[in-house]
């Protein structure tokens, strides 16, 4: 487990910066942002709520040609070149369009910050709405005459009002990781794991994962021994819990 890097409480001062373009999230989309303004003369200011990388807020893989073009190679983990599904019925396999990879989300994201080159500014700070051109956040407000919303799917930054569960219509998920290895990507998908909703099990040498996956506003706790049943069948205990 990482050790958490935040600025908090009296660390956590006012934060008064100036700048051309405000790039709310510092994950995939506004790292990228970062990435692509390096060299261009604006003033950038990162913010997000955590420390670059320190808490995972996207998934972890993606088609290796991206990874080969971005230069984030330093970052893989582990690919894979096709998919295996096991039903109750019948194991299947496909052989991907392209190979699928695995990687470590803290490299990865140090790799494309340090590719914005030093000229991007970064700090902490929890973003909670947009007024106009000014952006509120527990530091104080910040305005920008562009400013990029990557925070995701919460729209804190949209006209509209923002949305968190149980209001937001989403998929949600429980995961959990059992101890384990594997060389390829292979899914189980089991109605005994989780009644009357899809179970999964993910089965891959660094990360083994069983979910259980329910389409609609909640997943309640009491799931967690559903879960576990599926992560049993990696013949593993259960590591963490996530969802």
């Amino acid at each position: 487990m990482p050790v958490r890097a935040t600025k908090r409480g009296d660390e956590r001062t006012r934060l008064e910066r100036d700048c051309d373009v405000l790039v709310c999230g510092a994950s995939f989309a506004g790292l990228a942002v970062a990435r692509e303004l390096a060299g261009s003369g604006a003033r950038v200011l990162v913010l997000d709520r955590y420390e670059l990388g320190e808490r995972q807020t996207s998934a972890c893989a993606m088609p290796t040609v991206w990874m080969q073009a971005l230069d984030l190679l330093g970052s893989l983990r582990q690919s894979f070149d096709e998919l295996v599904v096991h039903t109750p019925f019948r194991t299947s396999r496909w052989t991907l369009p392209w190979s699928f990879s695995t990687f470590d989300y803290r490299e990865l994201c140090a790799l494309l910050w340090g590719q914005a080159g030093g000229g991007p500014e970064f700090h902490t700070a929890t973003v909670t709405g947009r007024d106009g051109f000014t952006v509120q956040t527990d530091r104080g407000p910040l305005t920008a005459p562009l400013i990029v919303d990557a925070l995701g799917w919460r729209r804190l930054l949209s006209n509209d009002a923002p949305i968190q569960p149980p209001r937001a219509r989403l998929s949600r998920a429980l995961e959990v990781h059992p101890d384990g290895r594997g060389e390829q990507m292979q899914l189980w998908i089991d109605p005994r794991y989780v009644r009357a909703r899809e179970g999964v099990v993910a089965r891959e040498r660094l990360r083994p994962r069983a979910a259980a996956i329910e389409h609609g506003p909640e997943l309640a706790p009491t799931r967690q021994p559903e879960v576990q049943r599926g992560a049993d069948a990696l013949g593993g205990q259960r590591q963490a819990v996530a969802g």
